[in-house]
């Protein structure tokens, strides 16, 4: 073996092992907070900038990710692409000369160009990746990367426009900031020569979301296209200020004055800056649901509404509504963006994506229609706006089940729920069990089931009931549901994994046969299919399984007297008792 960590391969300095520690212990206390299921990995990258002996081309920390050599053969044509695609090549710097103008554009495009590469990595297929800017140490260009689960971050995308021009940088989401936050901080602390060594104070979790929340409302301030960085200032102060002893409770509206959509009801004669906060609060006592304080980001103009007619495709109207001393919320056309809790941003309930949602539904109940989808799934995003918890039964036999559970439940004759009665329904405790038609069975249902390998101790009884529930049941009955929980985690259960080609199981297999049948051995073909295939060992049979144990044996044995120092070790396969045909995409 390489001796690894106390003897390195990949050389960059010192201490890089305990400062890639430091990123990943502080990805996961930021991350998790926000939502478990985020998963995040950190690792370096280092790419080399002078020549030397024995110096590799590309480092990585931990060293078992030098499986990525494969996909950073093509970097060069990577980048070319990126360059092309950057809307700001051709600007020119009055002030910089043709050298640090490129210079420019190069440490732009390149971790951008990481980024390409490792998403689009078939070892990372259910991976998004974000890269820090570059520093230089001992002649690589070090980059840290921050690794999240795709499905799970793709639920926060609650916005989705991004200038043409990306001159002004705009978060989609409240994650994205916080991954700007984290990776700026990490990035800072890569500055010493002996970072990972001398680490300093540490700014702690709530401190890093607290600048995500400022960096977010960036976003929310270009709406106004005036005072970019004065909308979370004036913001924190309102929310703090009482007016004759009453907490704040008023609604405001951030958009240009001169927007198409926007209704003044009452303009002010002359319009007072966003930063008179006292001024500011008093008027806010004029608001209601629908009427606001409306200013540009800069300026507060007046009293206005907006109109019907605004589609939010620009996503160039926010409202923040004040729900007491220091809350508030952010949102776009009645969708939180962000929640803000005494100075700390809070969690906002994830979406239920539809194309995941379409896909799980047509694989549990294999002769479930178009329409029948659109209804539960509809169903499904009211239960999700809600502000208490509540679950969502979906099963073909609701009248049988509600019978089976009505010493628990309050059983109901079958009824079509629309999106405004599941809003009262929901109120009481209990789960709704629903037909695939959306029709009511019976409502406040305790959900049984026998205790089996499912659960989550960091979760709440609500989602632990529910994950008992469908072991117990879906093992012969399809079911789904959707559980919101009173922290704002969404989930269905169950939670499908994508489904995927058997022949790329097959294909990976026959490539170890090739090689362990050889006349010769190639160690990186071996290593880069067993990483491919532990990637997908949730798909292996239990025939596959063993045969792909027998065949590692063997391998590895050949690795070992292959005349090498080191060598990769991986663990047996284990077939997994969740998975079925329905993972398997027709051929």
């Amino acid at each position: 073996m390489s001796g690894y960590p106390n003897s390195l391969i990949y050389f960059m300095w010192p201490w890089q092992v305990h400062f890639m520690i430091s990123c990943k212990v502080a990805a996961e206390s930021l991350f998790n907070k926000i939502d478990n299921r985020l998963m995040p990995t950190t690792f370096l990258l280092g790419f080399r900038t002078e020549d030397g002996a024995g110096k590799p081309p590309i480092c990585y920390e931990p060293e078992k990710m030098e499986f990525l050599e494969r996909d950073f053969a093509g970097m060069t044509r990577t980048l070319d692409e990126v360059y092309e695609s950057d809307p700001m090549k051709d600007m020119i710097y009055s002030d910089l000369t043709q050298e640090e103008t490129e210079k420019r554009t190069f440490l732009r495009n390149f971790p951008q160009a990481i980024k390409v590469v490792l998403d689009n990595s078939e070892s990372f297929t259910d991976k998004v990746h974000f890269v820090g800017s570059a520093m230089d140490r001992n002649g690589y260009s070090v980059y840290i990367v921050l690794q999240l689960n795709k499905s799970i971050y793709s639920n926060y995308k609650f916005l989705k426009y991004t200038d043409p021009e990306q001159f002004l940088k705009r978060s989609l989401s409240f994650i994205d900031s916080t991954i700007d936050a984290y990776l700026e901080d990490r990035t800072y602390r890569l500055h010493p020569a002996d970072a990972g060594h001398e680490r300093g104070p540490e700014r702690d979790t709530d401190e890093l979301l607290r600048a995500g929340a400022r960096n977010f409302f960036f976003t929310v301030a270009t709406a106004g296209g005036q005072g970019f960085y004065k909308v979370y200032p004036a913001c924190e102060a309102l929310s703090l200020l009482k007016y004759e002893g009453k907490e704040n409770g008023g609604h405001l509206i951030v958009c240009r004055q001169n927007h198409p959509d926007l209704e003044m009801t009452l303009q002010f004669e002359d319009a007072f800056p966003i930063t008179e906060y006292r001024k500011l609060r008093k008027v806010l006592e004029l608001t209601n649901d629908e009427v606001g304080v409306v200013t540009d980001s800069e300026l507060v103009h007046g009293l206005g509404l907006i109109r019907p007619t605004y589609d939010g495709e620009k996503e160039d109207i926010f409202h923040i509504y004040f729900r007491g001393l220091h809350c508030y919320d952010v949102l776009h056309q009645e969708q939180p963006v962000i929640l803000m809790r005494n100075g700390t941003p809070e969690q906002v309930r994830s979406v239920i994506l539809y194309d995941k949602f379409a896909e799980d539904a047509t694989r549990i109940f294999s002769d479930i229609s178009k329409p029948q989808i659109d209804h539960l799934y509809a169903l499904a995003l009211s239960a999700a706006r809600s502000l208490r918890g509540n679950m969502l039964v979906f099963v073909k036999d609701a009248a049988q089940e509600a019978r089976r559970l009505s010493r628990q439940c309050i059983p109901i004759r079958p009824t079509r729920l629309e999106e405004n009665t599941l809003q009262t329904l929901i109120e009481i405790d209990g789960a709704l069990i629903l037909d695939l038609d959306g029709r009511l069975h019976a409502k406040g249902a305790i959900l049984d089931g026998v205790v089996g390998i499912e659960g989550d101790s960091s979760r709440g009884s609500r989602f632990n009931s529910a994950l008992t529930y469908q072991e117990f049941r879906g093992r012969n009955l399809p079911t789904m549901i959707v559980v919101v929980s009173e922290d704002g985690m969404v989930d269905t259960i169950p939670y499908l994994k994508p489904a995927i080609r058997r022949s790329e199981i097959t294909q990976f297999i026959k490539t170890l046969e090739s090689i362990n049948s050889g006349d010769t051995f190639n160690s990186q073909t071996y290593y880069n299919t067993m990483d491919l295939l532990t990637n997908r060992k949730f798909y292996l049979s239990p025939v596959e399984c063993e045969h792909i144990n027998s065949l590692n044996k063997s391998l590895q044995d050949l690795d070992r007297t292959s005349g090498k120092t080191s060598w990769r070790v991986f663990g047996d396969f284990v077939s997994d008792p969740r998975m079925n045909e329905t993972y398997y995409l027709p051929e």
